[in-house]
């Protein structure tokens, strides 16, 4: 194998030979490099980059948490439970607070419960509207996912259960 190999090599002309040897020490390294390396680097940034914002809600939520008054940290004074709005008066609410358009679904669950799904919305307006409407819809929020969409804008899905 090696023989033949040297045999072609010497029929090759003396430019041939020089290109053949730009070619395996040049640009095969060059593509390993742009094919193989960089696209890994750029997804390592990325992913950098993802775990800083992540980090930065993280410590804007803490602070957020920490801003809170002392008294809305203290367990409310035992009343009766509100009876259930059901899902038109979750919907009246949302109108109320313009955020209808912004809702992708509200769904009534075979327990009782309500699933509720946000789009894009912006955070503060999200949490003004549960904070002010949650007191009298006669729901818990058994769990509830809330993630960053882009800038400034969150998207929302909660599941409310009948509080007893």
């Amino acid at each position: 194998m090696g023989d033949r190999l040297i045999y072609l090599l010497a029929q090759l002309s003396p430019r041939e030979r020089g290109l053949i040897l730009l070619l395996g020490v040049v640009v095969v390294p060059l593509a390993v490099v742009m094919l193989g390396v960089l696209p890994r680097l750029d997804a390592r940034e990325a992913a950098r980059t993802s775990a800083f914002e992540a980090e930065a809600m993280l410590a804007w939520v803490a602070g957020q948490v920490e801003a809170l008054p002392p008294e809305g940290l203290t367990a409310a004074p035992e009343t009766a439970a509100a009876a259930p709005i059901g899902i038109s008066g979750i919907e009246q609410s949302l109108v109320r607070e313009d955020l209808r358009g912004v809702v992708s679904e509200l769904a009534a669950r075979p327990d009782g419960g309500i699933d509720l799904d946000f789009e894009a919305v912006a955070f503060e307006r999200l949490t003004n509207w549960l904070y002010f409407t949650s007191p009298e819809w006669g729901y818990r929020i058994v769990s509830f996912r809330i993630e960053r969409a882009e800038p400034g804008l969150v998207t929302g899905s909660f599941v409310l259960e009948a509080a007893e």
